[in-house]
């Protein structure tokens, strides 16, 4: 009986961790592939749906970061971008978005959008969406950033790029997301493992 009031709190601890980490998956530049999304537009960084922010930097003068946001799960509202500039003066990009990948580097025909970004700076930041009004993806992004932006504080441009709304279902045969139990689900495994507790000292 022990044992099952160990059992019972163990699962109760687990499903407690198991809501904790089911939270939003954040893919970094730093942890790719040499530290860099792709340089090439052949061959974009591509993000699948439960990757919901998605955070980078400009890494050389000049650099261009290709990426692909490979589709969008039922309610999502829009993918937005937010650039900064810590400790930097000055800096900019050019923002292509496209529903089919890019043919060469100046591929600007046809795009879903584009942006001229210009004056982000430490005390300025700057933020555009594009709002997919049901379109599910995919989407290719260029972020082309300016050569002459500053890089006084070693850096250049940083950004992250967030999935807005919606609610992503793994594919069929895919490991089921962590669910958490409502809280008195967990209160009512916590009180099995107190009245077998109770049911083996009574044994005892």
């Amino acid at each position: 009986m022990k044992r099952l009031a160990i059992t019972i709190a163990f699962v109760a601890t687990m499903t407690l961790a198991g809501a904790a980490g089911a939270a939003t998956i954040v893919s970094n530049e730093i942890d790719a592939p040499g530290g860099d999304y792709s340089n090439s537009h052949a061959n974009p960084t591509a993000f699948a749906q439960d990757v919901a922010l998605v955070t980078g930097a400009q890494n050389r003068k000049p650099d261009v970061d290709w990426l692909l946001f490979d589709g969008f799960a039922p309610g999502t509202e829009r993918l937005e971008f937010t650039f900064t500039n810590p400790g930097g003066g000055w800096g900019g990009l050019n923002l292509r978005l496209k529903e089919e990948a890019f043919k060469n580097v100046n591929d600007w025909w046809p795009l879903l959008d584009s942006w001229s970004i210009s004056n982000v700076t430490d005390a300025r930041s700057v933020t555009v969406s594009y709002v997919l009004n049901g379109y599910t993806g995919p989407i290719y992004a260029a972020l082309d950033f300016y050569k002459d932006n500053d890089f006084g504080n070693g850096n250049g441009l940083q950004y992250s790029v967030a999935r807005i709304g919606g609610v992503y279902q793994p594919e069929t045969g895919a490991a089921p997301a962590a669910v958490p139990l409502p809280a008195a689900g967990v209160l009512g495994l916590a009180g099995l493992a107190a009245l077998a507790a109770l049911r083996a000292r009574r044994r005892a």
